[in-house]
């Protein structure tokens, strides 16, 4: 006697079911802190705009922008826009030719503590490449 089945059988479609599920296990936490990584490199592209572009400034004119430590004078001295979705606040220190920018922990989650803010420096003297440092978790700043 021939029988025609059609179909997948409960077994069948419970492992296809426990499959997805681990993968989405192992796949959801990976795309988080791949997001996480591209914004974090958005700021810290930004930074190094920001640097050169004062170095720049302080090379033609003698004299550093008068105001970088806002997000206005930023685009308005040097011509850099900064992304200001994730970041609380920003600081130029001509003395030490160094930006600093916090990393506003409700917007985006950086520290290796989770819960307070993070800061993320680049101190950027002329001819060199910059040296990256701050107290965000060491996964979202760029190597020196």
């Amino acid at each position: 006697m021939l029988t025609n089945k059609k179909g997948f059988t409960l077994i069948e479609l419970m492992i296809v079911v426990a499959i997805i599920g681990i993968l989405a296990a192992v796949a959801i936490p990976a795309y988080s802190g791949y997001t996480k990584r591209a914004k974090a490199s958005e700021v810290t592209n930004a930074m190094g705009s920001v640097v050169a572009s004062a170095n720049e400034y302080f090379s033609d004119r003698g004299e550093w922008p008068a105001d970088i430590n806002t997000f206005d004078g930023i685009r308005d001295s040097l011509g850099v826009t900064f992304p200001q979705t994730y970041v609380s606040a920003i600081a130029w220190s001509q003395a030490d030719q160094e930006l600093t920018v916090t990393i506003d922990n409700t917007e985006l989650d950086l520290s290796s503590a989770g819960g307070a803010d993070c800061d993320i420096t680049l101190e950027g003297e002329e001819a060199t490449r910059g040296v990256w440092g701050g107290t965000c978790a060491a996964t979202y700043i760029p190597r020196n």
